[in-house]
C-alpha cells in the first residue's frame, strides 16, 4: 500500500521521467505522508492494543485474553482488524 501510493504521488509531479523539480517531489512526498499516515497511525494503535492484551500477566491476564479474543473472533472483529492491517 504504501509503495503504490508513493508511486502514484511521484507519477503526478512527473517523476519518473524526470521532469519534476525538486518542490514538486516535496509536494509530492507530502501528499503521500498525508494519505498513508492516517491508516499506519491507527494500524500502530492497534497493533500496541492487541500487544498489551496478548501479554497480559497471570491467571487473570489469561483470562480476559482467551475471552477478549474468543468474543472478537466470533463477532468478527479480529478478522476486520487482521484484514484492516493487510
Amino acid at each position: 500500500q504504501d509503495a503504490v501510493c508513493l508511486a502514484r504521488c511521484l507519477k503526478g509531479v512527473g517523476f519518473a521521467g524526470g521532469a519534476a523539480a525538486g518542490r514538486d517531489v516535496e509536494a509530492a512526498l507530502w501528499k503521500y505522508t498525508a494519505q498513508r499516515l492516517p491508516p499506519v497511525a491507527v494500524l500502530g494503535l492497534e497493533s500496541s492494543f492487541l500487544g498489551q492484551v496478548e501479554t497480559l500477566p497471570g491467571s487473570l491476564g489469561s483470562l480476559v485474553r482467551d475471552n477478549f479474543f474468543r468474543l472478537t473472533g466470533r463477532t468478527g472483529i479480529a478478522g476486520l482488524v487482521f484484514l484492516n492491517g493487510a
